[in-house]
């Protein structure tokens, strides 16, 4: 299981990165592990996701903001 944090304005990093570590992670796990279920949960905000998801075959459940 994953869990991720994209803060609405990240100082520290670039929004691509995240998303190529999230995807190199996989990879490695995948690579380990053909078999492994993978559960990624927690809060993007407005990091863009859709390359990400198709890439990996995952399905996203929440489709709607959770909060105003």
């Amino acid at each position: 299981m994953a869990s991720i944090y994209h803060p609405p304005d990240p100082e520290v990093y670039k929004a691509t990165d995240s998303i190529e570590f999230l995807s190199d992670s996989f990879d490695q796990i995948l690579n380990d592990d053909p078999d492994a279920k993978i559960v990624v949960a927690g809060d993007v905000n407005q990091l863009n996701i859709k390359e990400f998801t198709h890439q990996h075959v995952l399905q996203q459940m929440v489709k709607t903001p959770t909060r105003e």
